[in-house]
């Protein structure tokens, strides 16, 4: 038999699930202590290292192709709440006094990056609580099935699904924590059945944590207790370590790149430089062009130009392109794309659906291509869009 001890040695990732949780599981089904620990790590150590492996690197957009580990990147974000500013490695303290927090922040401001790094920071005991991770793109629409249903099946093994009252007890006692990264990716017109079903586990689970995070334009009107911060834009500083520790392969340009960001070259682009992923698009742009677009509308041109031609300007090597359209039509096509994608609230897609939008793009364009290699060209010619 596999003693408490031996458990704990074999898989440390849940030596962090806090004693009175492990107790009150096992008090309310009955069992000791070491069976209830054999059953966490059957049940939850596959979710919990592919949490680990996830949140541990990145694909970023200047390197799409290639994972880039978290740590080498990150770069620690402020964020406010009533007025006070904090650390981003205060929030898991801050969680332990309050237990559920929203976290806004608008696109690209470094949202889905803060939640993995808080969750590989609790994967290494900073809470009592085990850690369940969730995109919320992967998780079935509300109205179709309650969340605590789509969370379990997405946490748990199949041929474990049998012990689902050990999953709810562990959920009264307190025993997880909920990362629940997007909350503007659920369909608008689940939202509400969405946040009533949040709230219905906050009433249930009093125990339970939760961390959300979120676009600030999703209406969170009527979410009572939730302790809601807003991700700060970076100040200079942050950008040019942010910079700095970004991968680049023209290492020159990056340097002339950061001499004028210190020297203030860049001042009128602040509001690109506060956030993270157009920061990284403007040292993109400036790596290609030596200069940067005069106008906002002349940088997003731009961008979208480095996107669709990126090369490496020392080598003089073009990226392959599937369909060889020319910019100006591939641009039609891929507007079209988004919109007919936006209206349907689509943000992730299968690989069926992404050719099915291009196909409707074309015809609305009038276009003809192979919506095949269109697709590939979005993914990996020109990284609009990015497997995950």
């Amino acid at each position: 038999m596999i003693t408490g001890q031996e458990i704990e040695v074999a898989t440390p990732i849940l030596k962090m699930l806090a004693p009175q949780a492990i107790k009150g599981v096992a008090s309310a089904l009955t069992w000791g202590r070491d069976k209830v620990l054999i059953h966490f790590t059957d049940t939850f150590r596959d979710h919990l290292e592919a949490t680990k492996r996830k949140c541990s690197a990145v694909r970023t957009i200047n390197f799409p192709d290639h994972l880039t580990k978290i740590n080498d990147i990150y770069v620690n974000l402020y964020v406010t709440s009533d007025g006070n500013t904090v650390r981003d490695e205060d929030i898991l303290e801050i969680l332990r006094e309050t237990g559920l927090i929203l976290i806004k922040g608008t696109a690209g401001a470094g949202k889905t990056m803060l939640m993995r790094s808080l969750a590989l920071r609790a994967l290494t005991d900073e809470i009592p609580q085990v850690p369940l991770f969730i995109d919320l793109r992967d998780m079935a629409n509300p109205s179709d099935l309650p969340i605590l249903d789509s969370i379990f099946d997405l946490v748990t093994p199949e041929n474990q699904r049998g012990n689902r009252e050990v999953f709810d007890e562990a959920l009264k006692s307190g025993g997880f924590c909920l990362f629940l990264d997007g909350v503007d990716e659920v369909p608008p017109q689940h939202r509400i059945a969405f946040r009533e079903q949040v709230e219905r586990l906050t009433v249930r689970f009093p125990k339970l944590q939760i961390i959300l995070s979120s676009r600030p334009d999703v209406d969170f009107s009527g979410w009572e207790g939730f302790y809601t911060m807003a991700i700060e834009p970076l100040t200079k500083d942050q950008t040019i370590l942010l910079i700095e520790k970004v991968p680049f392969q023209d290492e020159e340009a990056k340097e002339e790149f950061l001499k004028k960001l210190k020297e203030g070259d860049f001042d009128d682009r602040t509001s690109f430089l506060q956030i993270p992923l157009l920061a990284v698009l403007l040292l993109m742009c400036y790596g290609e062009h030596l200069q940067l677009g005069e106008t906002t509308t002349a940088f997003y041109d731009q961008a979208f130009e480095v996107l669709y031609r990126r090369h490496d300007r020392t080598k003089g090597l073009r990226r392959k392109h599937f369909c060889d359209l020319p910019a100006d039509r591939f641009r039609a096509i891929f507007a079209a794309f988004c919109y007919k994608s936006l209206a349907d609230h689509k943000v992730s897609f299968t690989e069926d659906e992404v050719v099915r939008y291009v196909s409707k793009a074309s015809e609305i364009q009038g276009i003809e291509i192979d919506h095949t290699d269109f697709h590939l060209d979005m993914i990996e010619s020109v990284s609009m869009l990015q497997r995950d």
